[in-house]
């Protein structure tokens, strides 16, 4: 549909009037916005195109790098009782001790999410049955 069948298709005049100039104007606006459609269309083609060849990382699902093999021979008997969570809480208090397990425990996770992650450090460090005893104690210290 070009500018004069449309001006053609206003009122019917054969002179200037304003259905004409109008419907002359909305075809041209018509026009450009089609071409804009057309170039974000081919440009979004080109970004997927270019994302599928590199995928892009979010920076919450980058795994942190550990570096040495210091946990060699180390076995962490997971937490079950309340006694053990206050030995491994004071156990952190020491710098040289919370660096160690923190390296240990990075080395476990295999996940890269941030929330996979700390389930996943959830489940390492502590016994299922006891960790959903505390969790029962704290959803009713909430209510």
């Amino acid at each position: 549909m070009n500018a004069s069948s449309v001006a053609a298709a206003g009122c019917g005049c054969e002179q200037e009037c304003y259905c004409r100039s109008l419907a002359v104007e909305n075809n041209r606006k018509i026009h450009i916005l089609t071409n804009l459609t057309t170039d974000l269309h081919m440009k979004l083609d080109e970004l997927l195109a270019m994302q599928r060849q590199h995928p892009i990382q979010p920076l919450d699902t980058v795994a942190v790098i550990v570096q040495g093999d210091q946990t060699d021979g180390f076995v962490f008997a997971k937490i079950s009782d309340k006694n053990e969570l206050a030995k491994f809480e004071a156990d952190l208090m020491l710098t040289e001790r919370f660096s160690f397990i923190k390296t240990w425990l990075l080395k476990k996770l295999k996940s890269v999410g941030s929330i996979p992650r700390m389930h996943e450090a959830l489940y390492i460090i502590f016994n299922r049955v006891f960790f959903n005893e505390v969790l029962v104690e704290w959803t009713r210290s909430r209510t």
